[in-house]
């Protein structure tokens, strides 16, 4: 009987393995395509950790399956008790201690560049805002700026008091430039709530009066990535469970193949508002 639960307890590690190495070998492996310049690094991260994991997960796997094995009625002899051996547990403290120090800082150099504000706007002094974006139950608002036609360029909207006269809101769409990082600003009216945009490897939780700065981009995106009204849409969704209406907080990035495309978006956008804004003064 001790051989049926020994090759039972075998088939886990097997399976995982094998399971692990059949899905990555698919198209797309296990995570979707990135098209941020820091995904890769946040891939790597993702892949490192789950090896060292997986190794750890496997090797103690394989313990369990030798006493199970080894240790007969025969051959284990009386039962001892004991509070183990002082070096043995110093030495897996240490080491595991030692994995987790090497883990947390070797990631640093990413972290710093997905979420320290400063090192961002230093790299990038002149950029603008191109979003507040509002989480509420159960919902996206996005309020992005109008186009200023005597500037020839986007108007700068207070994102601290935004109003109609600067921006305009949308809900559960937001739109932004490929080759590009954007900058946005990230607030939410009720509980918590995370923005995720699986494609661009960005995620950032929503808390209850704060405003947060969250960058990301879509530089990887080829020209040939974007269809005849060159434009290529990506999920966005809500990661933190946020009640019962959870499940309707998807959303959608619509990605602009060039800087003058998403200009010229916001100029027809620009004109369609002003219109409405006619008829409804007439």
């Amino acid at each position: 009987m001790r051989y049926f639960w020994a090759l039972l307890f075998l088939t886990v590690p097997v399976l995982g393995v094998g399971l692990f190495v059949f899905s990555y070998l698919r198209p797309g492996g296990w995570l979707p395509s990135n098209v941020s310049t820091i995904g890769d690094e946040i891939d790597f991260l993702f892949y490192a950790i789950l090896a060292i994991t997986g190794v750890v997960f496997v090797l103690t796997q394989l313990l369990l399956v030798y006493a199970m094995v080894t240790a007969t009625g025969r051959t284990a002899g009386k039962s001892t008790y004991t509070h183990g051996s002082k070096q043995l547990e110093i030495a897996w403290t240490l080491l595991t201690a030692a994995i987790l120090l090497f883990i947390a800082f070797y990631q640093v150099p990413t972290w710093a560049k997905a979420k320290f504000f400063g090192q961002f706007k230093e790299a990038h002094p002149d950029i603008k805002p191109t979003a507040l974006v509002v989480a509420s139950q159960f919902q996206w608002q996005t309020r992005q700026a109008l186009w200023d036609d005597a500037a020839n360029k986007p108007r700068e909207f207070n994102w601290k008091s935004p109003n109609f006269r600067d921006s305009f809101e949308m809900y559960n769409e937001l739109h932004m430039p490929a080759g590009e990082p954007v900058l946005i600003y990230l607030t939410t009216r009720d509980v918590i709530h995370s923005f995720w945009i699986p494609a661009m490897r960005v995620k950032q939780d929503a808390l209850p009066g704060t405003v947060i700065p969250v960058w990301f981009d879509a530089s990887k995106l080829k020209p040939t990535d974007f269809g005849p009204e060159k434009t290529k849409e990506f999920e966005w969704v809500c990661a933190e469970l946020c009640g019962w209406g959870h499940y309707r907080m998807r959303a959608k990035v619509v990605v602009h193949a060039t800087r003058e495309d998403y200009n010229a978006w916001l100029k027809q956008k620009t004109a369609e508002l002003n219109t409405v804004k006619k008829k409804e003064g007439a």
